[in-house]
């Protein structure tokens, strides 16, 4: 079986995590000690001038605190999420046939992938229906060709780990 995740992209999750972290705290404490330095020299620097500086470095940090969590603190928290649920959650194991990638970027639980289409038979009649399995963005597609052959487990639809069965004509 090819996995598609291992514990070094766990630990790298957890790396930059802490880097976000420490960025953030040091923003803040910048922040703080820029306003403490205001705040101390308000009478040499004039009032009107220390209430400007003060709202503009609040504003300033309260700019970065949105960006901050709002688009790199939100994306890696979601990716160590996703990860955490491979160890614990649900698994499906699933066979079925390769029909096409849609690479059109789509969000799926805070996490950015594209879909793996693949066809099913689900019943005793041979009928298809289409799934769409979620593969995350930062990993190169599998070459899979069409009509390909398919073992896969997958988790809250996203693909963990795969094996590609030998076709035979």
């Amino acid at each position: 079986m090819n996995q598609l995740f291992s514990e070094q992209d766990k630990t790298a999750a957890y790396a930059a995590r802490n880097r976000l972290w420490w960025i953030f705290g040091g923003a803040s404490f910048a922040w703080a000690a820029a306003c403490a330095a205001v705040f101390v020299f308000r009478y040499s620097v004039g009032y009107g001038w220390a209430m400007f500086l003060n709202i503009a470095l609040t504003a300033l940090y309260g700019g970065f605190v949105l960006f901050f969590f709002s688009i790199k603190f939100k994306l890696t928290h979601s990716f160590i999420k996703m990860l955490k649920g491979f160890d614990k959650g649900l698994r499906e194991e699933r066979v079925g046939f390769f029909t096409e990638y849609d690479m059109t970027p789509s969000v799926k639980d805070g996490v950015n992938c594209y879909t793996l289409v693949t066809g099913e038979n689900y019943n005793k009649h041979g009928e298809q229906a289409e799934r769409r399995i979620m593969v995350e963005c930062t990993r190169t597609p599998p070459d899979f060709q069409a009509g390909d052959r398919l073992h896969y487990y997958t988790h809250a639809n996203f693909l963990v780990e795969y094996e590609v069965y030998p076709r035979h004509y």
